[in-house]
């Protein structure tokens, strides 16, 4: 993992941000407000899958990295 790349950074506020709706007590599974500047998705449901699509946004990083790397090294 990269920490100077603005995606790794990105990834790591948001599963941060996930964790930490998790652990303060996140009641509801899921929560919809509808306003007049639009919809608002929240709840912990919400926060999860968020949490499971930057992982996955991470892990397809490295793997890219990796075969990057693996191109230009000598067989």
């Amino acid at each position: 993992m990269k920490l100077n790349e603005s995606s790794t950074k990105t990834g790591l506020v948001l599963l941060g941000t996930a964790a930490t709706a998790s652990v303060t007590g996140q009641t509801q599974l899921i929560d919809i407000d509808v306003t007049n500047s639009g919809v608002e998705l929240g709840g912990l449901i919400p926060t999860i899958i968020m949490g499971l699509v930057v992982f996955g946004m991470l892990l397809e990083q490295r793997k890219k990295d990796r075969v990057r790397a693996w191109k230009y090294t000598k067989h």
